[in-house]
């Protein structure tokens, strides 16, 4: 309640109240009234008027509105401060994100005018003068990464179907965990952001309630090894092999060889492959004869018996052939004072009638019988085609026996005759040496006495 008093002359009180009534009622915004006519008490005396009135007048109140609903974050009014704030007066709140919408970054406006806050999340709205509304944008529940693997070897590891890598606040993150082939021999261990998870019985695991980045590794996936083992007639022996790698064995294997027979590697049984479990390969070796014997020659042919002697064996159905032959396509180098006695061809022979003489590799040895007359000559020598060395010979019972490296045309050859001749004469004994003396001069002197009688017959036929 105001009262409101004008004191002078009558036109002049009355005009200075019309003019005060008048300003009360145009300070409506800044001040209330109950908008009635108020009663004026009017006195005059001695023409000195006193007008005297009274109006109810009240100072106006504003409305700051809050937030609402609130969703990750609080606002309210400070202690001390009130929604219902009087003229030019100020209000003060408090604002503060949640846990979960830690992450966000808030604007708040008043009356769509964008406010600052302080380090305590106060801010102040100063010389209120109408209604306040506040309001709070940029409210975001809080969002974390899930990172696994991303160089995955010998696994896999990824977000069951349903899961995404980015997860809200308080979610859940489920992934699903296999090992591939070539490790499942792996052990392996899965760190949660440092912590050691397992898996149920689908190989699945849940990251719940997630209130940070999520880090997913895993350790000790290794390729599976396996135990190669190689069969060698009986002995074993063993390799490790990793996972897809190819088994080797390191050198060839071998088989000791009997009196007739020789071994020789062939290949492995199971073919070996590139390994994918333990495994067992045994060794399988080909036998081969390692004397070959001409023992039913075709003489008709110029065949003659024979047999060869191979240390690593030639294929079991091998048949030799040693023959006479009058000549030979290739080059016979006789050496000085030799002769040729017999001109040979050796051949090796598969069940095809196929010739495999070159499939004879190292030192070889060949033995044939010898030819009518040999006995008889001396320096007996073996000449192989295409050599311009002879090779010695042995001698047992009937047979010559040499060694080569090779089959295929070689000569017989033995001391020219004339040089047996002079060996002969030399090797005679002194007794013969004599009695040869002897027996010229007998001749000598027979002869000289047989020209004497002719000469002397003539003499006398010129005498008559």
């Amino acid at each position: 309640m105001k009262k409101i008093k004008m004191i002078g002359k009558p036109f002049f009180a009355a005009f200075c109240l019309m003019t005060s009534l008048l300003l009360v009622s145009n300070s409506a915004p800044f001040f209330e009234s109950d908008k009635r006519s108020p009663d004026v008490n009017t006195q005059v005396v001695d023409n000195i008027a006193t007008l005297e009135c009274e109006i109810n007048q009240r100072v106006p109140t504003f409305y700051v509105s809050l937030p609402n609903p609130q969703v990750g974050y609080t606002l309210v009014a400070k202690s001390g401060s009130y929604t219902n704030v009087t003229y030019n007066g100020s209000f003060t709140f408090v604002f503060t994100l949640l846990p979960s919408y830690d992450q966000s970054s808030p604007v708040i406006k008043v009356n769509n005018h964008e406010v600052s806050i302080d380090l305590n999340g106060e801010g102040t709205i100063s010389n209120i003068v109408e209604n306040k509304t506040i309001t709070v944008e940029g409210v975001e529940i809080n969002k974390y990464s899930v990172s696994v693997p991303s160089n995955q070897v010998g696994y896999s590891l990824a977000a069951k179907s349903g899961s995404e890598y980015t997860v809200d606040y308080g979610e859940s993150f489920t992934f699903v965990f296999s090992l591939l082939e070539g490790y499942t021999q792996s052990l392996p261990r899965i760190l949660v952001n440092g912590v050691e998870v397992t898996l149920d019985v689908n190989n699945e695991c849940i990251v719940a309630d997630i209130d940070e980045n999520i880090t997913i590794i895993v350790e000790n996936v290794a390729l599976n090894t396996y135990t190669i083992t190689w069969n060698i007639e009986g002995q074993t022996s063993t390799t490790v092999v990793n996972h897809g790698d190819t088994p080797i064995y390191e050198g060839t294997p071998s088989k000791p060889s009997t009196d007739t027979h020789a071994y020789v590697f062939d290949h492995w049984t199971p073919e070996i492959v590139a390994a994918v479990g333990n495994a067992t390969y045994t060794a399988v070796f080909e036998e081969r004869a390692i004397k070959i014997g001409a023992t039913d020659p075709d003489e008709s042919a110029g065949e003659v018996e024979a047999e060869l002697s191979v240390p690593g064996g030639v294929i079991i159905d091998a048949v030799l052939k040693v023959k006479i032959v009058e000549t030979t396509d290739g080059d016979i180098s006789v050496p000085d004072n030799k002769e040729i006695f017999k001109l040979y061809n050796a051949t090796l022979l598969n069940s095809e009638n196929e010739d495999i003489s070159a499939s004879i590799t190292g030192e070889v040895t060949l033995k044939f019988a010898m030819p009518s007359g040999l006995e008889e000559r001396e320096g007996i020598q073996i000449v192989i085609d295409g050599e311009s060395v002879a090779r010695s010979v042995m001698i047992e019972g009937q047979f010559i026996v040499f060694e080569t490296e090779s089959l295929g045309d070689f000569a017989l050859v033995v001391d020219t005759q004339s040089n047996t001749n002079l060996s002969l004469i030399v090797t005679l004994s002194v007794a013969g040496f004599v009695l040869l003396i002897f027996a010229g001069f007998g001749v000598f002197f027979l002869v000289r006495k047989k020209d004497k009688e002719k000469d002397d017959t003539k003499k006398e036929q010129r005498s008559h």
